[in-house]
């Protein structure tokens, strides 16, 4: 998108909602302007009826005119200041509000596609660079360009020939500015770049900590983070190296104009074409402006970052959502008895569908209603696949997903989730309470209804934390992998769905913790249509069917005793656990 359109855009979409504040700034910056401008044009009955005529009463009179012009500009400037802060919180709390509503729908592939450290860099630098901008150009904008205006219409008003004479040279500096502002964007672009691999970078380190200290891969790891941070400060030492050309291309435009009007000023007021007291007015007026002018020049690098900041923010909130919607024509079935057919279902994370691409392959089964239904298989083979397909993490490439005959497409995303419970390999612990974490997602859960899953969850350990239920709690905190499964385990329960999925509940547990979360888990399943994702075959001794996938198909099914008996790829699987 071009610079001028993503401006246009955002004023549209995030500015004009607030016009009636902006109404009331710009008055106030008006009223400002006049009155800091005031000062110029009195320069001319200053000098010329009290300097020259000696009149003392027009001394003081025009003292307290221009004491009155100093207190309406500070009242004018205090509340534009007041109106244009808050104009700014506004606006970028209402961009990170619109930023955060895209990202949280988008479909888990945008987040298997793109780094945390780029969608991190939107909430972070990009915000920011938006918001220096808000706070810098338009209050230099707002405030210096009604200060100009009312300063360069009382050059006119002093001598129209004089100010021609002063603004002869402004096109020559323009059009350098013009060429250091696209210099400047393109240098925006690759510091945003090396901003996005900074932080990705900060925020693998400081996940994966236990690995790099284990490894001892400090050192690998600062000298990865020193090459981006240095070719960052080559970056921003390059805009700003060029950048820096605007004051001074401003100053000697503002220095030339001076001259100009100092050479053929003085000799107008010699000829007696022009009075002094004019000529200081006009004099006075324009050195005011140079000011603000300056100011104009140097707020680029901030537009430019601003720009390419807004660009990659709107990027984002144009793209595509394929899943994560609800629309009028979906349908809301009965989810009672529930039962889950996959059929001739075909699925590829890649935008290839190439054979060799696809992850399930013509894949069918039909789960019946309250069954406990196993999947199991080697790594990568497409057990948690499935479950993620149910869910509609992702969408079949081929085939459907139906329960109760009606395919989950065509069902309301919110309603098919809130009638699924699911326990994962890897409990997230929000950083919250234990009560927050064990309700995030339910309403209308009583303390009755609470206390009472605890304990059929075997969760007794909340009561001996340190402030119980509310406790509060981080993902890398002092809970065990067992006790945060029980978290889940208890949300589960309460949430009492009627199609439950365990995706390797128990598999990163040891025996202890795996047994408490096993007693809690067979009180989970009862009346649910289950399916349990096991690594560990253990666990699923008594499902009423155990499916075994390989490579993406079906190539076993049965009970326990049936598959084991027939010593094929099952046999393989439990013979290697050594049991």
């Amino acid at each position: 998108m071009s610079g001028k359109y993503i401006l246009i855009r955002f004023f549209k979409e995030f500015i004009s909602p607030h016009l009636k504040l902006i109404s009331l700034a710009i008055v106030l910056m008006i009223g400002g302007a006049i009155a800091g401008s005031a000062s110029a044009y009195l320069a001319q009955p200053v000098v010329d009826k009290v300097f020259v005529n000696k009149d003392v009463v027009k001394l003081w009179t025009l003292c307290g005119v221009i004491l009155a012009s100093f207190v309406a500009k500070t009242f004018c400037s205090y509340w534009q200041q007041i109106c244009l802060t808050l104009i700014e919180t506004k606006v970028v709390s209402n961009l990170q509000q619109a930023l955060f509503n895209k990202v949280i729908h988008f479909d888990i592939s945008h987040f298997d596609k793109n780094s945390m450290g780029s969608i991190l860099s939107h909430f972070i630098t990009d915000i920011e660079n938006v918001r220096k901008a808000l706070s810098m150009i338009i209050l230099n904008i707002g405030r210096d360009v009604f200060t100009v205006i009312c300063l360069v219409g009382i050059m006119f008003y002093q001598s129209w020939i004089l100010a021609i004479f002063s603004f002869i040279g402004l096109p020559l500096v323009l059009m350098p500015i013009a060429k250091i502002s696209r210099k400047l964007r393109r240098f925006a672009s690759l510091t945003k770049v090396e901003n996005d691999s900074l932080v990705s970078h900060l925020n693998d380190n400081f996940t994966g900590i236990r690995i790099i200290k284990a490894y001892n891969g400090e050192k690998a790891e600062i000298k990865t983070f020193n090459k981006i941070t240095d070719f960052i400060a080559k970056l921003s030492f390059k805009a700003v190296k060029k950048s820096a050309l605007s004051s001074p291309l401003m100053e000697m435009c503002a220095s030339c104009a001076i001259i100009i009007t100092l050479a053929y000023g003085g000799l107008e007021v010699i000829n007696g074409k022009m009075t002094a007291g004019s000529f200081f007015s006009f004099m006075a007026a324009l050195i005011m402006a140079s000011r603000p002018a300056r100011g104009l020049g140097g707020t680029n690098l901030l537009l430019q970052n601003a720009i390419v900041a807004l660009d990659k923010i709107y990027n984002t909130l144009d793209s595509k959502i394929n899943i994560e919607s609800n629309h009028s024509w979906q349908k809301t079935p009965s989810f009672e008895n529930a039962i889950i057919d996959f059929k001739n279902v075909d699925f590829s994370y890649s935008d290839n569908s190439a054979i060799d691409q696809v992850i399930i392959k013509n894949f069918n089964l039909s789960i019946k209603s309250s069954s406990q239904v196993a999947i199991v298989g080697s790594s990568g083979g497409g057990k948690s696949t499935i479950v993620s397909l149910l869910l509609r993490f992702y969408d079949v490439s081929a085939g459907s997903v139906e329960i109760n005959g009606c395919n989950v497409k065509d069902i309301q995303i919110d309603y098919l989730r809130k009638n699924i419970a699911y326990v994962g390999q890897e409990s997230f612990i929000f950083e919250d309470s234990i009560k927050n974490n064990i309700l995030y997602g339910l309403e209308n859960i009583t303390n009755e209804k609470l206390m009472q899953a605890i304990n059929e969850a075997g969760a007794e350990f909340i009561y001996k934390t340190h402030l119980g239920l509310d406790t509060p709690v981080k993902q890398s905190g002092a809970l065990s992998g067992g006790q945060k499964q029980l978290i889940s385990i208890v949300r589960a329960m309460l949430k009492n769905a009627p199609i439950l999925i365990l995706d390797e509940a128990t598999s990163s547990l040891d025996n202890t913790s795996e047994r408490e979360v096993k007693q809690a888990l067979e009180k989970l399943v009862k009346g649910k249509t289950t399916i349990i994702i096991a690594h560990r075959l253990s666990t699923i001794i008594h499902c009423d069917q155990i499916h075994v996938i390989n490579d993406g198909k079906i190539v076993e099914s049965g009970s326990h005793d049936d598959l084991l008996a027939r010593e094929k790829f099952y046999y393989q699987l439990w013979s290697a656990q050594g049991i």
